[in-house]
């Protein structure tokens, strides 16, 4: 699933994040972009952090696009990493493939081929060329 946020995010995002999330509860992969968000609000923050950890208690990969600067810093603090350590441990999961994982990358493009070869490993991902 894409998720795709843009423009300053404060406190009214955290909300309308939270009751979009709920709607949508059946999906592989989490690519969540924020590469159009130049600040974010620490409560929506916690929000994005909500989702994260939602999506790898079902199993769930992750994906954050997020370009440097504030954002970024933002994200980092959140160490959003330890959702992905909590779930393996308790899941006696050392399969990275199997195991929930977030990702930080800074395109979209590479955040939806990686989340596309994750759930389906068996389409490949080159492109071809045909000459008319």
């Amino acid at each position: 699933m894409l998720f795709q946020l843009g423009g300053p995010l404060s406190f009214g995002a955290a909300k309308i994040i939270s009751q979009r999330m709920a709607i949508v509860k059946d999906y592989q992969a989490l690519v969540l972009d924020l590469s159009e968000v130049p600040s974010i609000g620490v409560t929506a923050a916690l929000a994005i952090e909500t989702m994260v950890e939602d999506a790898v208690k079902r199993q769930r990969h992750v994906w954050i696009v997020v370009t440097p600067g504030q954002v970024q810093r933002r994200i980092e603090k959140l160490k959003l990493q330890r959702f992905s350590a909590a779930a393996n441990s308790l899941n006696g999961q050392t399969d990275s493939m199997r195991s929930p994982q977030i990702y930080q990358i800074e395109t979209r493009f590479q955040a939806l081929q990686s989340a596309l070869a994750s759930v389906q490993p068996e389409i490949p991902l080159t492109t071809t060329t045909i000459d008319p």
